[in-house]
């Protein structure tokens, strides 16, 4: 999705301050953004809440970060929508749906697989 990894700080999934990946994404041909992201794998019964969005807010401030994504497998509740579009920086929020259509769409970990059945018809 055109995000440059950073080479220091980069993926991390222990440890990671809030952050577990950092890198640059150009917004236009002279400028480029910092960007923070933040995954969460949780059931789909457990909705991201708001105080999850605030603790990743201050993680962006910390690396400097301009742009924030937070990724969860399930969904979001309405105060966290609500604290994603508060303050001075927006967070885009991809929910588990939307999750699977990016995974879809950019074939991550998609393989085309011949069938035997299909291979004899």
């Amino acid at each position: 999705m055109n995000v440059e990894i950073d080479q220091k700080i980069g993926l991390q999934y222990v440890g990671d301050g809030g952050v577990d990946g950092f890198g640059y994404i150009k917004s236009s041909e002279l400028k480029t953004d910092r960007i923070a992201i933040q995954g969460k794998i949780w059931d789909p019964s457990n909705k991201v809440s708001s105080p999850e969005i605030d603790k990743f807010r201050g993680a962006m401030d910390k690396y400097n970060a301009e742009y924030g994504v937070f990724i969860t497998t399930s969904s979001f509740t309405r105060a966290a929508i609500d604290s994603s579009r508060a303050g001075t920086k927006m967070i885009t929020l991809i929910d588990g749906k939307q999750l699977l259509d990016l995974i879809i769409k950019y074939k991550v970990f998609v393989h085309k697989a011949l069938i035997i059945e299909d291979f004899y018809k």
